[in-house]
């Protein structure tokens, strides 16, 4: 994806209507219209062919007829590849990849890096505080291995911050000065979306006098914020529920362990970088509480970071094989009923034994790269294609999903398994039968940013509902009905999600004749699907909506020929 972010017009008046152009100011795509004055961030995701344009000229054009035209370079930021390892600071000027199973340390170069005083990261973006000047962050795209660190911007909060680590893509958790002097500092949340972040009070540490003095690690899968501080004499350990601000825990390290300036995490276990001795600490039990001895490294580390995607428990080693609960004694030609009321006969060429070894092997890799976009899959709902369909997930070992087509939308049980195993399926890369797109290619881009906007049709988008898609004729078999799913990587919606709402249209964008603001099943729309490697869809963990039975269309058996495209658009996300 190839964004360009307005963060100010001046001079002309809104609406403005967005245009992107190659650098003579030719060859021009409508983008979006805006409604609002910029300030308020806008991003603009580039179209092809623009998409892979080294510069591209943009051009606003106001209702009363002004137009403006300037020509961006853009810049190349490398695919992400997420990294596990921690990073580690030592004086102001000194960062080191740090990998704590090796105990190998790696300098690392960053580009216009300030005096040091705290460091955060996730999958793709660095941030560093600034010692000398307490009220910047400077932030960097970043990609490993080969490590790369690209300067992208720097933020001015409001406050000076003491400490830092990333709760999501666009917020980082600090802490600033109490209201008056002696009271502890306020554990705060810091929303980066813009050049001039906003800062939110969470709660403030325990007791009075209680200082920063150390470091915070944030874990999204358990929702618990670790923060390490200082108070006449003592240092602390202190565990939160983040998002009620209760303390469930608040202990004194000292004198086992002192000074602890970092923290990050192995794993789904947090890991403590005492200062004066270089000696790294897995916190085992805060209840006791009980800490292990990892490593000896670099003395002096005076801040630490690590991926928050990273930050979950190793991944299970799955057992070879599926014992599938379809009893094995069913006769060969298996008799399938699917929910539009056509009923294949599916006559399989195996024959069935007790043990059934599946071929694909549901092991998810972690952690996952950070994909934005969500995946229209269409399933074709005539005999031959489901009978086909029914045949592979069978005999690759799904439990209790053969395909919507072949028995409605899929039971709970062994419920990411089965899905995995049907987004594996051949068909659904296209060119086979009625499986005629690669559904890869049918993706709609998930808002970032934070507030309202309009996506590339110019319809209304919340923050981290996904673009308007259009399915177009030719994608599909236009005299079939289809049954239509929405696969929306977690990592792309803020971690959390329990369902979005769909408006689908026919013939042009923005419509909802179809259906306006649908409620997926709200069940599986909350439950996790682990895509595997060699998947249609690249692997991550999936919500999929489920929208039985409008996702059926066209909606009327037989069916009218689509002769217009269908248009798909996230309206809410809960």
């Amino acid at each position: 994806m190839t964004s360009i972010i307005l963060s100010t017009i001046t001079g002309l008046n809104y609406p403005y209507n967005i245009y992107v152009c190659d650098v003579y100011g030719n060859n021009c795509a409508y983008i979006s219209q805006i409604n609002a004055p910029v300030p308020s961030p806008v991003e603009i995701v580039l179209p092809p062919p623009f998409d892979d344009s080294s510069s591209v000229g943009i051009k606003i054009i106001t209702s009363d007829g002004c137009e403006r035209f300037k020509i961006i370079d853009c810049i190349v930021i490398p695919p992400i590849s997420a990294d596990c390892s921690s990073y580690i600071t030592t004086g102001s000027t000194k960062i080191f990849k740090y990998d704590i199973d090796t105990n190998v340390s790696t300098l690392l170069t960053f580009p216009l890096l300030p005096s040091i005083s705290d460091i955060a990261n996730n999958s793709n973006k660095f941030w560093v505080t600034d010692t000398n000047n307490p009220q910047q962050i400077t932030e960097y795209y970043i990609n490993t291995p080969p490590f790369i660190a690209i300067y992208n911007r720097t933020l001015y909060p409001p406050k000076f911050l003491s400490g830092l680590c990333v709760k999501d893509s666009n917020t980082l958790i600090s802490t600033i000065s109490g209201v008056s002097v002696g009271d502890s500092n306020i554990i705060v949340e810091v929303d980066v979306t813009t050049i001039n972040p906003t800062i939110t009070n969470k709660v403030s540490l325990p007791g009075t006098g209680r200082l920063l003095g150390g470091d915070l690690f944030y874990f999204p899968t358990t929702d618990k914020l670790f923060v390490s501080s200082v108070s006449t004499g003592n240092v602390y350990l202190t565990q939160y529920d983040y998002s009620t601000g209760t303390l469930e825990y608040d202990v004194i390290l000292n004198p086992s362990i002192t000074g602890v300036n970092g923290l990050s995490s192995k794993n789904d276990k947090l890991c403590l970088f005492e200062y004066s001795t270089g000696k790294v600490y897995r916190l085992d039990d805060i209840t006791i509480p009980t800490f292990t001895l990892l490593q000896t490294t670099i003395t002096e580390i005076g801040a630490a970071s690590s991926d928050v995607s990273c930050a979950i428990p190793p991944t299970p080693t799955p057992t070879p094989t599926v014992t599938p609960s379809i009893t094995p004694s069913i006769t060969p030609t298996i008799s399938l009923t699917p929910s539009n009321t056509v009923t294949p006969s599916i006559t399989p060429t195996y024959t069935p034994t007790n043990t059934v070894t599946p071929t694909i092997t549901p092991t998810p890799s972690y952690p996952y790269g950070f994909d934005p976009y969500v995946y229209l899959v269409p399933e074709p709902q005539d005999t031959t294609s489901l009978t086909n369909l029914g045949n592979y997930m069978y005999n690759s070992g799904s439990t209790s999903f053969l395909g919507w087509g072949n028995g409605g939308v899929p039971s709970t049980s062994s419920y990411s398994n089965d899905l995995n195993i049907y987004i594996h399926y051949s068909g659904f890369t296209g060119g086979s039968g009625n499986f005629i797109t690669n559904v890869s290619t049918l993706k709609g881009y998930i808002r970032q940013l934070t507030g309202t906007g309009t996506d590339t049709f110019g319809c209304t988008q919340n923050q981290y509902t996904f673009n308007t898609i259009q399915l177009n004729p030719v994608q599909v078999n236009t005299g079939i009905q289809y049954f239509y799913t929405l696969w929306i990587p977690l990592n792309s919606v803020g971690g959390t999600m329990n369902n979005m709402t769909v408006d689908i249209g026919l013939s042009s964008p923005c419509s909802t004749d179809i259906v306006y603001n649908s409620i997926p099943d709200s069940v599986l729309s909350g439950i996790n699907v682990v895509v595997s490697n060699g998947a249609a869809i690249p692997p991550n963990i999936y919500r999929v909506l489920w929208i039985d039975p409008t996702c059926l269309l066209p909606s009327t058996v037989p069916p009218p020929s689509l002769s217009s495209p269908l248009f798909f658009k996230g309206n809410t996300k809960t």
